[in-house]
C-alpha cells in the first residue's frame, strides 16, 4: 500500500512538472475594429519560445507571447485557394482581398498544413525545380552574399538643428549601390535637400555590410544628394577617371525593379537588409501587405528590423524592389500591450527603377 501511494505521489509530480514546462501560444488575428483580436487557434510545446520558428502566413497574426515567432509546422490561414488559368488566387473572407499567388507560393501555402515541417516544405521546393536541398540553400546563399555586396552603411555628421549643443549628430542608416556611383537610401536622416549643401552637413562616411570603412569624411561638395521618389534619396558619388567612384573602390551594384516588374505580392518572400548595430545582414521574410495606391507606395513585411537599418534593400528574387522606411508596432488600446510589430518599406517607383547612370 505505500508503495503504491508513492507510485501515485509521483506521477502527480511529474504531471506537473509537465504542464510547468508547457509553453502556451495562442493564435489571434484582428477583427475589424482598432485592438479587437480573436483566438484562431492555440498551441502547447515544451520548447522554448526562442526554438520557435517563423513560417506562418497569416497576414495580420501574431503568436501571444512569442512576437514574429512562428510554429515549426506552420498552418496556413483559412483563406481560400483557387486556380485561374496559370495564377492562383487567394481569397481572404474576412476582408474580402485576393492575393495572386506563383506556383510555388501556392505549393507552400498548401503544404502549410500543420503537420509538414520547414524541412519537408524546402524538400518538396526543391524536388520541383529539380534541386537538392543543399542546392537551394547555396542558391539562398549566393543571393544574400550578392546584396550584401551593394550593401552599404551611410554615417553624416552634422550640425544640430539650431547650432546648439556640445558637438556634432552622427546620423546613421543603409543604402544600395547602384550603376557604380550612386546610392539609393531613404529620407530619414532629418536634413532638407537643402541642408546637405548649406553647411549644417559636416562629411559623410560609408561603410561595407561587414562595417569595413571605405570612404571616411568626404565633404558635403563632393556628394550630390537628390530626392528621385517619395522617401527616397539619391547620393551621387560620382566617377573617378569615367568610372563611377564606388565601383573603382570595389563596391557591387544591384540590380532595381519594381513591383509590378518582378511580380511581388503578398505572401511572397522576400530578402530584407537589417544589421546588429555593427554589420549587416539579410533576412528572409514574408511580404504582409502591399499598398501601391499611397501617396509613398510601401510594403510591409514580417520583420522588425532595429533601428539603424533604415535606408537597407529590400529584394525579391535578387532584385531590389524598396528601401527600409520604418518599424512599427501595434499596441492594446487599453493595456498598451504590444500586439504586432512588423517593417515598413518605401517602394521603388518607376523612374526610380528606370534610373540610368547617364
Amino acid at each position: 500500500r505505500f508503495d503504491d501511494e508513492r507510485e501515485d505521489r509521483n506521477r502527480q509530480d511529474e504531471r506537473r512538472e509537465d504542464e510547468d514546462s508547457l509553453f502556451h501560444v495562442r493564435i489571434l488575428r484582428p477583427t475589424g475594429g482598432h485592438g479587437k483580436r480573436e483566438c484562431v487557434g492555440k498551441l502547447c510545446t515544451h520548447d522554448h519560445a526562442s526554438d520557435l520558428e517563423l513560417l506562418f502566413m497569416g497576414f495580420g497574426y501574431k503568436l501571444e507571447n512569442a512576437l514574429e515567432l512562428m510554429m515549426r509546422f506552420p498552418l496556413r490561414a483559412p483563406f481560400r485557394l483557387r486556380q485561374v488559368k496559370s495564377d492562383f488566387i487567394l481569397h481572404d473572407p474576412g476582408s474580402h482581398s485576393v492575393h495572386r499567388l506563383n506556383s510555388v507560393a501556392a505549393l507552400v501555402w498548401l503544404l502549410c498544413d500543420g503537420t509538414n515541417d520547414r524541412t519537408h516544405i524546402t524538400s518538396r521546393v526543391a524536388a520541383m525545380f529539380d534541386k537538392t536541398e543543399e542546392d537551394v540553400s547555396s542558391d539562398v546563399d549566393e543571393t544574400a552574399r550578392r546584396i550584401l555586396a551593394s550593401t552599404v552603411r551611410l554615417e553624416l555628421e552634422a550640425i544640430p538643428a539650431g547650432g546648439n549643443g556640445s558637438g556634432n549628430e552622427l546620423l546613421n542608416g543603409h543604402g544600395t549601390v547602384r550603376d557604380g556611383r550612386y546610392v539609393v537610401t531613404h529620407n530619414h536622416y532629418g536634413l532638407s535637400l537643402e541642408e546637405y549643401g548649406n553647411g549644417r552637413l559636416v562629411n559623410v562616411s560609408l561603410y561595407r555590410a561587414d562595417g569595413i570603412i571605405v570612404l571616411q569624411d568626404m565633404p558635403p561638395a563632393s556628394v550630390l544628394v537628390t530626392a528621385i521618389g517619395p522617401e527616397t534619396l539619391l547620393f551621387d558619388f560620382g566617377d573617378y577617371g569615367g568610372q563611377g567612384l564606388l565601383s573603382v573602390i570595389g563596391l557591387a551594384s544591384a540590380e532595381f525593379g519594381t513591383p509590378t516588374s518582378v511580380g511581388v505580392q503578398p505572401g511572397a518572400e522576400v530578402a530584407q537588409v537589417d544589421w546588429d548595430g555593427a554589420t549587416a545582414h539579410v533576412d528572409w521574410v514574408p511580404v504582409t501587405a502591399l499598398q501601391m495606391d499611397d501617396a509613398t507606395p510601401y510594403l510591409e513585411t514580417a520583420n522588425f528590423v532595429r533601428q539603424g537599418a533604415s535606408g537597407g534593400g529590400v529584394f525579391y528574387s535578387g532584385v531590389h524592389i524598396a528601401s527600409n522606411w520604418s518599424r512599427i508596432s501595434d499596441h492594446w488600446t487599453d493595456s498598451g500591450e504590444i500586439v504586432r510589430q512588423y517593417s515598413v518599406a518605401a517602394l521603388n517607383i518607376s523612374q526610380v527603377a528606370a534610373m540610368g547612370s547617364d
